[in-house]
């Protein structure tokens, strides 16, 4: 225990995936500071080192299905953006692989035409995130959701991290994918030493840990 406590005092550990399950143990732990029960203080992580090189991280894509917002098109999402031109710069294209072009933020797609998004000013977007660190600032789907997209919620969408799925679901629903690039280990330990706390639904880490072990009860 001791090994381990001089390691982790010595390199800083980074809550990258399952803010759910460290928000669930603390609230048991508040919780249960009054009762005799052992072990309510603590619970289960894994650690696994940022450089690991099977590390991975996906994109995690967004297909709009909220009834009260699916009626956007990409008409609407065009005008959207050239609302805000002095932020965005977006090129329309029937090209389907967007989403690997330098320099870009993301893609809206119905599955055949896509308007591949970019930063055009680097001013305008600090004037529009007041506050907020650079790190932060340079993440696509902050401009996808608190800029492009302020007024919807995580239930508006379902998720896909496979870029084909993402595209034959928005061809198949008639709806529109939201195409964002993964997040790398490094952009995310960059925002969180600044502070700050990634958009919900940014990481889908690679490998999984095993699970189903060990069980816990929280009743």
């Amino acid at each position: 225990e001791q090994a381990l406590r001089d390691l982790i005092a010595k390199n800083p550990v980074v809550i990258a995936d399952g803010h759910h399950r460290y928000e669930t143990s603390w609230n048991y732990k508040k919780e249960m500071e009054q009762s005799r029960l052992d072990g309510t203080n603590r619970t289960l992580f894994f650690l696994c080192p940022m450089d690991d090189s099977g590390l991975v991280v996906f994109p995690t894509h967004r297909i709009l299905t909220q009834p009260g917002h699916s009626a956007l098109g990409l008409r609407d999402i065009k005008q959207r953006l050239l609302d805000l031109s002095a932020i965005f710069d977006f090129k329309e294209s029937y090209s389907t692989h967007s989403i690997r072009r330098k320099n870009f933020s993301f893609a809206v797609t119905d599955g055949k035409t896509s308007l591949d998004v970019s930063i055009k000013s680097r001013q305008a977007l600090q004037k529009a995130l007041p506050g907020k660190a650079n790190a932060y600032q340079d993440l696509p789907l902050v401009h996808l959701h608190a800029l492009l997209l302020p007024e919807m919620k995580k239930e508006d969408f379902i998720y896909v991290h496979d870029d084909r799925e993402a595209l034959e679901l928005a061809r198949k629903k008639q709806k529109l994918a939201f195409m964002v690039p993964a997040t790398s280990i490094q952009d995310l330990f960059a925002v969180v030493r600044a502070g700050e706390v990634m958009p919900q639904k940014s990481t889908y880490f690679y490998p999984k840990v095993v699970t189903g072990l060990l069980f816990r009860s929280l009743e």
